[in-house]
């Protein structure tokens, strides 16, 4: 996922700016919704977005 995401955003003007991207897993069953995974990557000081790790 990370180097799918990486390869998506990397050298692209709008997310020059964007220093974490959340990324939230659902169930959805009708219209409820139960969050499955939830995942954060940040922008390292190079540049490339790595996974949260707290």
């Amino acid at each position: 996922m990370v180097s799918t995401l990486a390869r998506a955003v990397s050298g692209k003007a709008p997310f020059a700016q964007v220093i974490v991207i959340h990324v939230d897993y659902v169930k959805r069953t009708g219209s409820y919704q139960e969050a499955i995974q939830q995942l954060d990557f940040n922008k390292s000081p190079a540049g490339i977005f790595v996974p949260h790790s707290s």
